[in-house]
């Protein structure tokens, strides 16, 4: 495809900037003063002073005379802006070029803060925003500068440019002279403030700087920048296409960095592709694509019938797969119970085997225990018939026992009697009341021993055997009273038992008055103390009497206890025959509970293997339901998917006669399509003046916009010196 892309000199245009600053906007800038040859009809010497901001300051020159009339021209307009670093509009200043076909008055449109003439010495006439001169034929030019408040100031485009050094944002001064990681992004947009929109939808913006090739390493310009060498720089251009934001950057690591002025240039962006785009074998093949589309649209009519026996059949198999697993399911459960009664089953005959083990050693030890019961009640008899004999030698016992205490209560009062006499036979030889005192004590003491005796042979008779024993051992109390005393002592030190203690301390204390009385009574010779002996003694006397007869009540109490233990004996007998019994019985129950334990034995292990079987089975079941749901869940969604694919079929059929039907329509459609598309690319782009609509003949509207240069004053300096073409020389450049 032969194309021809047409630009208006937009690589001229990213010169004029330069071209008329001097070459440079760097920091410090001052005026230069070029002297040329005006254009014209004529020829005139003109003296011309730029200020770094590329506007003219004065001129002063000799014209020729213009032709009287209005003048014919054609115009084009370059705009150029100086922008700030960070991209805001700083001075926007407009070069008006005429070419004049006939001399006359020319008449043009601006509402400019000031004008000026390029061309000749004469002096514009401006009246609010019409300006006049008296031109000749040829070119002419002359400056209007905008104020930045005026609406004819607001460029197309919104510019956006932001530094960053290893990271961080910065001013642009900061990268004067930097070292590091360095990072440029530049974003342009539309103006929305802009009062028309025609430049930005249909002009193309070219930016490009340079950077010294020796300041930089790994220089990247991103996907959309080109980065070429020029000499001893790197050129970095970006384009942005009419109508696009652009959003570009180039970052290097820099080493004493510094760039030059950032230059935008803008012009009208076409393509004229002719007859180089031939749509005929597009529109031949989107005819053969309709034929198809008719063929497939009847196949996909086809499918859509024969989806229906389809979709019934899923349905079908759906449902009885939904039966399936509910029958299966419930199944499952009726096997999952069964499988727990066995193993509650198995669990209980487990139990029962070993209680019935238990039960058959429990028995055994029933029996043995029953044989020993037996024995025991045997022995039991026995002793029995011994307490009998002993209960029969107890009465006999406490019979002497009974006995001895009426003898000793008459051997006191006879004691007694004797003490009275002596005491009488006495008369007032011995102290009388001495004698009673002692006799007194003494029957006291013999009180309290038979009072302790008689309830120890009531409440524990067999230690009444214990003080008897004790007593035996001890010296005769007569013959060796003194002996019998101490033995006593030694006896009641060493008893444990304070029963037994008690007696033997009666005892003690009867010997002791006893002894004390008899030499009361051998020494004294009162009369009185011989009565109160005898006193004494007979109430001892008294006292034996009650002691005889409470051991003769203990005596029938111990007869009648020897009876009910005669009694007792032959109630052991009737136990002892009983527990034979039970013990034959206790047998005979230990062989049967035997048995039962290996019978639950068997029936457990035979219980455990049905328990492992019926386990098996719900594993097997629970399996089985699985995957009856996974098939009733599996059917039912292809009987889902059928359905939708059926009503997909159909929306296909639908769809393939609708794209069948507007398929006809393609090849003519798209040839529209791509001539709409087209239109932005192709074709001359009708300029409109920038500052007023009243102008008119505007064959080229160009935009030319720059930042200052970053660049360290000693090479601003170096700039300003070298040689600086006139401004004239630079202007004929623009157009070689």
């Amino acid at each position: 495809m032969n194309s021809k892309i047409r630009t208006a000199g937009i690589a001229s245009l990213a010169s004029i900037a330069l071209l008329l600053t001097g070459g440079s906007l760097a920091y410090g800038a001052t005026a230069t003063s070029t002297s040329a040859t005006a254009a014209g009809t004529g020829t005139a010497a003109s003296q011309i002073t730029t200020s770094s901001d590329g506007s003219v300051k004065t001129a002063v020159a000799n014209s020729t005379a213009a032709g009287s009339g209005s003048a014919k021209a054609t115009k084009d307009q370059n705009i150029y802006g100086i922008l700030n670093s960070d991209g805001g509009s700083k001075n926007v200043y407009v070069v008006n070029q005429f070419k004049v076909t006939k001399a006359g008055t020319l008449v043009d449109y601006g509402d400019y803060d000031s004008a000026q003439n390029l061309s000749t010495t004469t002096k514009l006439t401006s009246s609010a925003d019409k300006h006049s001169i008296d031109v000749s034929k040829g070119d002419f030019y002359y400056q209007g500068n905008l104020t930045s408040s005026a609406a004819q100031a607001q460029l197309p485009w919104n510019v956006g440019i932001s530094y960053q050094l290893d990271g961080n944002t910065v001013d642009a001064k900061k990268l004067v002279g930097a070292t590091g990681h360095v990072k440029v992004s530049i974003d342009t947009a539309k103006n929305p403030s802009a009062a028309s929109s025609l430049y930005y939808k249909k002009y193309m913006l070219q930016i490009s700087l340079t950077v010294p090739a020796d300041a930089v390493n790994n220089l990247d310009a991103g996907d959309s920048g080109i980065v070429a060498d020029a000499g001893a720089n790197k050129q970095i251009t970006f384009m942005v296409m009419p109508g696009k934001d652009g959003k570009l950057s180039f970052s290097a690591d820099a080493t004493d960095f510094s760039m030059s002025a950032i230059s935008i240039a803008a012009a009208p962006f076409s393509i004229d592709i002719g007859d180089a785009f031939d749509t005929s074998s597009l529109t031949s093949g989107m005819e053969k694509l309709a034929s198809g589309m008719n063929e497939l649209s009847d196949g996909s009519g086809t499918l859509a019938a024969n989806t229906g026996s389809l979709t019934s059949g899923t349905s079908q198999l759906a449902s009885g797969a939904g039966t399936l697993a509910s029958g299966v399911s419930q199944y499952s459960a009726g096997v999952a119970k069964f499988g727990i009664g066995v193993g509650k089953a198995a669990d209980g005959a487990t139990t029962l085997a070993s209680g019935a083990t238990s039960l058959s050693s429990g028995v055994t030890q029933y029996a043995s225990g029953v044989t020993q019961l037996a024995k025991g009640t045997s022995s039991l008899s026995s002793g029995v018939s011994q307490l009998s004999g002993g209960v029969s030698q107890l009465s006999g016992g406490v019979s002497s026992l009974s006995t001895g205490v009426s003898k000793a209560a008459a051997g006191s009062k006879t004691y007694a009697d004797q003490l009275s006499q002596q005491a009488t036979s006495l008369g007032q030889k011995a102290n009388a009341t001495t004698i009673a005192a002692a006799s007194e004590k003494y029957q006291t003491a013999f009180t309290e021993y038979s009072t302790a005796l008689s309830m120890l042979a009531a409440t524990q008779p067999m230690k009444l055997l214990t003080v008897q024993t004790i007593q035996k051992k001890l010296p005769d109390p007569v013959k060796d009273p003194s002996g019998y005393r101490s033995g006593l002592v030694s006896a009641i030190n060493s008893q444990s038992d304070k029963d037994v203690t008690n007696i033997l301390q009666k005892v003690l204390a009867i010997t002791d008055t006893q002894a004390a009385l008899t030499t009361l009574a051998g020494t004294a010779g009162s009369a009185q103390a011989l009565s109160g002996a005898a006193s004494g003694a007979s109430k001892l006397n008294d006292g034996m009497q009650q002691l005889a007869t409470g051991a003769s009540t203990l005596a029938t109490g111990a007869s009648k206890t020897a009876e009910g233990a005669s009694k007792t004996a032959a109630g052991a007998k009737s136990l002892d025959d009983g527990a034979q019994k039970a013990a034959k019985g206790g047998k005979t129950v230990a062989s049967g509970a035997s048995s039962l334990a290996k019978g639950a034995t068997t029936y457990a292990k035979g219980l455990e293997s049905l328990n492992t079987g019926a386990s098996s089975l719900t594993t097997g079941a629970s399996k089985l339901s699985s995957g009856a749901g996974t098939l009733a869940t599996g059917a039912s969604s292809l009987s889902s998917g059928v359905s939708q694919f059926a009503s997909g079929v159909t929306q296909l059929s639908d769809g393939m006669a609708t794209m069948a039907e507007n398929t006809d329509k393609i090849p003519s459609t798209m040839k529209k399509e791509i001539n709409k598309a087209m239109e932005a690319f192709t074709g001359t782009v009708t300029p409109v003046d920038f500052v007023s609509s009243k102008n008119s003949d505007v064959e080229q509207v160009q935009f030319m916009l720059t930042t200052s240069a970053l660049e360290k004053t000693e090479t601003t300096k170096a700039a300003k010196d070298a040689p600086t073409p006139s401004f004239w020389e630079r202007l004929k450049n623009l157009f070689k």
